[in-house]
């Protein structure tokens, strides 16, 4: 997934797009993905916890060859768009408010999720919730001051795990 948010990409400018204050942003992806025409029950059918885990089989929508894209802001599901599963490259795009600074991304659950970008509000940093510090505790075993530090290359505090 090709995925911008008004305009900036993952990895360019910290990966922040700033906003003098709440408004909405846009949101622009370009998304491929495949799945075979007949749904593979033996993928379909195990428990999310037995492999194979990122499996796109996983994400189909019932049996019809497409996956859902999802916005994810803060670490909830925002919004969602089915795309075709033929391979072929689609453009999708969402427009979402954002309130307060947080941070966006997407993914096709539970197959694929891409990187975040920060959206920050007035300049205020991104705080994370107490879900999302004790998810980050249960993965690494331990959050300094309530803060986690985020990917390689990030400042400290973003609310996303260092994997």
């Amino acid at each position: 997934m090709d995925f911008r948010v008004n305009g900036r990409a993952v990895g360019v400018e910290d990966s922040e797009v700033h906003l003098p204050e709440a408004g909405t942003v846009t949101i622009t992806a370009r998304v491929a993905a495949w799945l075979d025409e007949t749904p593979n029950e033996a993928v379909r059918s195990k428990p999310l916890n037995e492999h194979p885990f990122w499996d796109i089989e996983r994400g189909r929508i019932g049996n019809a060859r497409r996956a859902r894209v999802e916005v994810v802001v803060n670490g909830l599901p925002f919004a969602m768009k089915p795309v075709e599963a033929s391979g072929s490259i689609q453009t999708i795009s969402f427009e979402v408010s954002i309130n307060r600074s947080s941070w966006v991304a997407l993914r096709i659950l539970p197959s694929s999720h891409t990187n975040p970008v920060s959206v920050l509000v007035v300049g205020r940093p991104v705080r994370t919730s107490r879900r999302s510090v004790q998810w980050c505790r249960g993965l690494h075993g331990s959050v300094v001051d309530g803060r986690v530090t985020s990917y390689s290359g990030s400042r400290e505090g973003r609310g996303t795990c260092r994997l």
